[in-house]
């Protein structure tokens, strides 16, 4: 997606979601690719057998991941073909995602139906705009299992072997050798408070520019004490206030002019004319080498040419531009040129 959309949600925690899951998702959620983790094959059958019933299973999986210590970690070893197998018998260091597969694929193993599910956990309130911040740094998987008269239910196994990710977030979760992206360091103060500051900025670009919708316009005008108003008064409140913009920029633009301007206007002027009678100055020559050139052309204008070329150098490239004096006979002499 590349562009931004508003959406209004509705949160339903409570709700049994999959009691009547159909046969075809539950044989999906049982699937294995063949002789993929034996390691982790054996041990799912082994903790089915240990168990008196199949909900005793996922608790039976989690004491174990606890048992073996495993560590979270954004910078984990390579695995191998069988990467479960290698993260619960050798590495036993991981993020989420290696927690929530080698739990998904364990339970699989003892005949619980189990998938894998992706999103975001945690976020903080920005002090700046008290908004609820959620940073891709945020993102988490997570397991769901399906018994029996519960339907789908959410287990996450990093909480079971790495609780600080859960309660602290990324940044509590990690040792001190684990390096840390620079805007989710919690340990600078100048730094949380130049991200909130940005990410308030961000926030407020989002909701009044590019989310300026009708909602956004009528909260708008009623502030401004205009809470009924047809499109003929808006439209001429519109008008208004860009004729105000309007005005405001070519007040600063005119004084923004300097006297170089009129200077380069007159020159201009002169270089018009001359081209007017077969003379047109080349892009590359400057006022003196111009005023030669069109001086051998038409003699009879060479002093005048000359003149006014070298008072042009002078007033452009030298310290005269400041004596108004010597602009406005400058423009009198350009009034005055009339070639024939």
């Amino acid at each position: 997606m590349h562009t931004r959309i508003r959406v209004d949600l509705v949160s339903h925690p409570g709700t049994q979601v999959g009691l009547d899951e159909s046969d075809a998702v539950l044989r999906q959620a049982l699937y294995l690719p063949p002789e993929s983790n034996p390691r982790t094959r054996a041990l799912g059958t082994r903790l089915r057998a240990e168990a008196r019933t199949s909900g005793e299973i996922p608790a039976l999986v989690i004491a174990h991941f606890q048992a073996i210590k495993l560590a979270y970690t954004l910078d984990p070893l390579p695995l191998g073909r069988d990467d479960v197998d290698s993260f619960l018998f050798e590495t036993r260091q991981g993020f989420c995602e290696h927690f929530a597969a080698a739990f998904v694929v364990t339970l699989r193993a003892a005949g619980v139906p189990a998938r894998v599910v992706t999103g975001y956990q945690g976020g903080e309130i920005n002090a700046v705009d008290g908004t609820f911040v959620v940073r891709q740094s945020d993102a988490h998987a997570w397991a769901e299992i399906w018994l029996a008269g519960k339907g789908w239910q959410r287990i996450d196994p990093t909480a079971a072997s790495a609780p600080r990710r859960i309660d602290s977030g990324l940044a509590g979760a990690l040792p001190g050798i684990d390096r840390l992206p620079l805007l989710v360091r919690s340990d600078l103060p100048w730094l949380r408070t130049l991200r909130d500051n940005l990410e308030a900025i961000d926030n407020r670009w989002n909701q009044w520019v590019l989310g300026y919708n009708p909602a956004r316009q009528q909260a708008l005008l009623s502030a401004l004490g205009l809470a009924r108003t047809d499109w003929t008064t808006l439209t001429a409140l519109l008008a208004a206030a860009g004729a105000a913009v309007a005005g405001v920029l070519a007040a600063w633009a005119l004084r923004r002019r300097s006297p170089a301007d009129g200077i380069d206007r007159d020159w201009a002027r002169f270089c018009q004319q001359l081209a007017a009678i077969g003379i047109p100055r080349a892009p590359w020559e400057g006022p003196l080498d111009y005023a030669r050139r069109a001086g051998s052309r038409r003699p009879d204008l060479a002093p005048r040419l000359d003149a006014i070329a070298a008072t042009y150098a002078n007033l452009r490239y030298g310290r005269a531009n400041a004596d108004p004096t010597a602009r406005q006979r400058f423009h009198q002499s350009i009034k005055a040129f009339r070639p024939r």
